[in-house]
C-alpha cells in the first residue's frame, strides 16, 4: 500500500507540467502566426531576395526563421495526426482467424476439460 502513496498527487502534477507545455506551445505557434501576419507587408521583404540573404535586416531574418519553423511544425503534426489515426483504426480492426483459432482448437478444448 505504500508504494501507491502520492501516486494521484503525482499524476495530477504530471498533467499540470504537460497542459502548460502544451499551452506555451500553442501559445508560442499562435505569436509567431500573428508576428508573420503584423509583417507580411514589411516593406525590405519585396526587396530582399534569395540571393540579397547575407544583407537582409532582422524582421526579414526572423520571417525566414518563423515560417520555415511553422511549415515543419505543420508538417511533423499532420505526420503526427496521420500516425494516430492509422494506429487507432489498426487497433479496431478485427483480429484474423489465426488468433482466435489457436484457443479454441479441438484439442485445446479437450485439455481445458480434462484439466
Amino acid at each position: 500500500m505504500a508504494n501507491f502513496v502520492g501516486t494521484r498527487e503525482k499524476r495530477t502534477a504530471k498533467r499540470l507540467a504537460v497542459s502548460a507545455v502544451c499551452i506555451l506551445f500553442v501559445v508560442g505557434i499562435f505569436f509567431s502566426t500573428a508576428f508573420v501576419f503584423a509583417h507580411i507587408n514589411h516593406e525590405h521583404v519585396r526587396l530582399h531576395g534569395e540571393s540579397d540573404a547575407g544583407n537582409a535586416c532582422a524582421v526579414c531574418l526572423r520571417l525566414t526563421a518563423i515560417i520555415d519553423l511553422l511549415k515543419a511544425v505543420s508538417a511533423a503534426s499532420v505526420c503526427a495526426a496521420l500516425a494516430l489515426g492509422v494506429f487507432r483504426v489498426v487497433r479496431r480492426a478485427p483480429k484474423p482467424v489465426g488468433f482466435r483459432a489457436g484457443f479454441r482448437t479441438l484439442v485445446c478444448l479437450k485439455v481445458r476439460i480434462d484439466n
